[in-house]
Parts: structure tokens; C-alpha cells; sequence
């Protein structure tokens, strides 16, 4: 008599949603809407000649009306204005020391003008709160890690950045990070030619009555 095996396969059970999010440690994918206190840090700084370079402290705060990144020339007084974009995402349930597989921030573009190259980085930070003051934009509170991102398009829509993952890794790596913190993406312009203009403005978190906020978009590996 032959004695057959029969051998049953159980699938592996697919994480819970927990407000909307995979469970953090258990792998998939989930998109975060912006708080409503994104905003712009900003500094005027007078250039001759040559290039001119990012400012790496600000002296101005705002997170109301149309948000901005890049450099704008003001020909008469030989200056630039130069705008750091930021976008804060709250409760990121993602599991301290989780491997991102893949990272996306999706703003919407409201316009702008310039071929140019922007920089991504992160507030490094366990658990950013809203910006207070200028200092918050400061370069020396950024992620060691960034990303460029190639001329962002210049039409009005959503659109989508480079890979992002390196960031919000460093991000949940730290010792004091915990599922349900918040971060804050930061995007600025580092260089321009005098003389020249660079900017992307983005659609704030009241556009179209909420429809235009930010997203960030993350995929959590499978332990």
C-alpha cells in the first residue's frame, strides 16, 4: 500500500492596519499625510559675484500660505532670498530599528522656475515638534544623510521625490526613536549662478481644502 504525505501550507497572516497604517515590524506599505504646520525658514544674503551658496542658519519662520524652496534674485540689490521648504509627518508607526525598504515624499507643486537640483534631509531628531523659530531651520539639525532630487517638475500637481529611504532609516535607527513619532522633511536649494533664480513652491496643508497636503510614503521590510 502506498501511504500518501498530504502536506497543508498556511499563509503567513498579513498585519493588522493600525489608524490606517501596517503594524510597525510586520512589512508593507502606507502613506502619511503632512500635519497642517508645514512651512518655510527663509534669509536674505547679498552676493556679488560668482556662484552663491545655501545659507546654513535662517533668521525667519513661517508656516502660513505657500510653502517654498529655492533662491530668488533680486537683481537692485544684488541679493538672494533663499527659502527652506519643511513638512512634518506625526504618529510614523514604524518599529525603532524597522528596515525601510523604500521611501517616497509626494508634495504638490503650486509652481516655480529653474533646472535645478535640489537636496532632501530629515530634522534629526527622536521626536520633532512643530518649528517655533528660525533656528529650527538651521543645516546643522539635518540627517548626515540626504538625497538630491533633479529638477522637481514645475507644473501645478502632486509629484513624486527620488528614493528617500536612507533618511527615514537614520531617522528610526536612533536610540530614541519609537513607533508613533513624528519627523520633518526639509528640502532646499544648496547652490545657484548669480544672478539666476531656482524655486519650487508647494501647496501648503489648507489647499483645496486639505486635498493638496504632502505625503510621505514608506515600505517597511519583513523582519
Amino acid at each position: 500500500m502506498v501511504i500518501k504525505k498530504i502536506c497543508s501550507t498556511i499563509a503567513k497572516p498579513v498585519p493588522a492596519p493600525v489608524n490606517g497604517v501596517v503594524a510597525s515590524g510586520g512589512g508593507g506599505t502606507y502613506t502619511i499625510d503632512a500635519a497642517g504646520d508645514d512651512g518655510w525658514f527663509r534669509k536674505i544674503a547679498s552676493v556679488m559675484m560668482g556662484s552663491a551658496s545655501s545659507p546654513t542658519t535662517y533668521s525667519t519662520h513661517q508656516n502660513a500660505g505657500t510653502i517654498t524652496a529655492g533662491a530668488i534674485y533680486d537683481s537692485d540689490e544684488m541679493e538672494y532670498t533663499w527659502y527652506k521648504a519643511y513638512f512634518r509627518f506625526v504618529n510614523v508607526e514604524v518599529a525603532q530599528g524597522a528596515t525601510i525598504a523604500s521611501a517616497e515624499f509626494k508634495p504638490f507643486v503650486a509652481g516655480g522656475t529653474g533646472s535645478k537640483t535640489f537636496t532632501l534631509a530629515a530634522h534629526d531628531s527622536d521626536d520633532i515638534s512643530a518649528p517655533s523659530g528660525a533656528s529650527d531651520g538651521a543645516h546643522s539639525n539635518h540627517t548626515s544623510a540626504t538625497v538630491s532630487w533633479a529638477n522637481p517638475s514645475t507644473s501645478a500637481g502632486q509629484v513624486t521625490s527620488p528614493d528617500v529611504k536612507t533618511i527615514i532609516q537614520e531617522i528610526v535607527n536612533r536610540s530614541g526613536w519609537s513607533s508613533g513619532s513624528d519627523l520633518m522633511i526639509v528640502m532646499w536649494l544648496a547652490s545657484i549662478s548669480t544672478g539666476d533664480d531656482g524655486y519650487r513652491t508647494f501647496s501648503d496643508y489648507t489647499a483645496s481644502s486639505g486635498t493638496k497636503k504632502a505625503q510621505l510614503v514608506i515600505t517597511v521590510g519583513e523582519d
